[in-house]
């Protein structure tokens, strides 16, 4: 099971009260993303687009403790679905617990290469993350834009989006409780893509 999040709560664990709903256009998400070995321009909705697939943006943290589990979920889902995979690296300080990023240590995280500085404030290597080495697009969202964008407060946090950058899935529309279904990611790309 993919955890939420580093800085959330039961309730609402990622998200703010304002933030995007199942059946809205996804917002502006761009800036550089490292694709094939090298960082790029990247705008999320013109890739979603160009490819017609149904898209999982996962928002993720190199220093986040949970970040640094449940990627096995994901490869599992790549692996199951025809998904394209996004994680949108953001660098929200928490607090002062050691939350600091740079596009080494985002790289880092993606290999699993031996680079101090992931998971738990900072204070785990990267190679010990969960999951194997990614190919997906990893964003650079260090200065904490698109997270802004997409109003959300925490990490790990993962969506599901159609090839027409609508959102179909959104966690906290579907959080167990009397009112919700309790419906995770797996169920919800089985469902949605089944």
């Amino acid at each position: 099971m993919f955890l939420s999040g580093c800085t959330g709560n039961e309730e609402s664990p990622n998200v703010e009260d304002n933030a995007l709903k199942e059946g809205d256009q996804i917002p502006e998400t761009t800036g550089f993303a490292y694709v094939n070995g090298s960082w790029v321009d990247y705008n999320l909705s013109e890739s979603i687009n160009n490819s017609g697939n149904h898209h999982v943006i996962l928002f993720s943290n190199t220093d986040c403790g949970y970040c640094m589990i449940g990627n096995s979920d994901i490869e599992s889902y790549a692996n199951d679905f025809p998904i394209v995979v996004v994680y949108i690296m953001v660098g929200f300080d928490d607090g002062g617990t050691g939350f600091d990023s740079s596009r080494e240590e985002i790289v880092a995280f993606r290999n699993m290469d031996d680079y101090s500085g992931c998971g738990n404030g900072g204070g785990d290597n990267c190679n010990s993350r969960d999951g194997n080495p990614h190919n997906w697009t990893y964003m650079d969202d260090l200065q904490d834009q698109n997270m802004e964008n997409w109003s959300i407060i925490g990490t790990p946090i993962s969506f599901i989006v159609d090839g027409d950058s609508k959102l179909v899935w959104h966690p906290d529309q579907h959080l167990e409780n009397e009112t919700s279904d309790g419906e995770n990611l797996g169920q919800a790309l089985s469902r949605i893509l089944g």
